[in-house]
C-alpha cells in the first residue's frame, strides 16, 4: 500500500507540477483521512517555518502598500501609468536592496514633483526600474546662513 501511495504521489506530482512529489503525498493522505472519516491533523510547523512565512507575509504586505501607492492613471494626462504584476515582482527584489520606507518616500517625492511641476507620471515599470534617490532636506537649508561681517576692508 505504502508503495502504491507513493506512485500515486509522484504521478499526481508530474501532473500538478509540484517540486516534490512529499506535498502531493501529504495531500493524498489528508485525501484519504478525509474519505474514511479520520480527522487530518497536519504536523506543526517548525519554528524556522513558522519564522519564514511571517516573514514572507511581511515582505507581501510591504510589496501591497507600495504597488497600491502609486495611481493607475496619471492625473495630468488621464491615461494609464502601466501598473501590472511584473511591477510585485520588482517591487520584491526592490526590497532586498532597499528598506520599504526609503521606497515609499521616493515614489512620493516624485508624485509630489510631479504634482508640482504638472510633468506626466512614469509608466510604473519604468519608474521602479529607475527609482529616484530620496532627498534628504538637510541637503537644502530653508533658511540661508546670515553673512558674517569682516573686520578687513581692502
Amino acid at each position: 500500500m505504502e508503495h502504491q501511495l507513493r506512485v500515486i504521489a509522484y504521478l499526481l506530482a508530474a501532473l500538478v507540477g509540484t517540486k516534490t512529489d512529499r506535498s502531493a503525498e501529504e495531500w493524498l493522505k489528508s485525501a484519504d483521512e478525509y474519505a474514511c472519516g479520520e480527522s487530518y491533523h497536519p504536523m506543526p510547523e517548525s519554528p524556522s517555518e513558522a519564522a519564514k512565512s511571517a516573514k514572507d507575509a511581511e515582505m507581501e504586505a510591504a510589496v501591497e502598500e507600495i504597488y497600491k501607492m502609486y495611481p493607475t492613471k496619471c492625473p495630468n494626462r488621464g491615461v494609464a501609468t502601466g501598473k501590472c504584476s511584473k511591477d510585485k515582482a520588482r517591487i520584491r527584489t526592490l526590497l532586498k536592496t532597499k528598506s520599504a520606507e526609503e521606497i515609499k518616500q521616493s515614489i512620493t517625492q516624485y508624485l509630489e514633483d510631479c504634482r508640482i511641476s504638472g510633468q506626466y507620471l512614469k509608466n510604473f515599470g519604468t519608474l521602479l526600474n529607475n527609482l529616484p534617490e530620496v532627498v534628504s532636506d538637510d541637503l537644502f537649508p530653508t533658511e540661508l546662513p546670515s553673512p558674517q561681517p569682516s573686520s578687513e576692508y581692502r
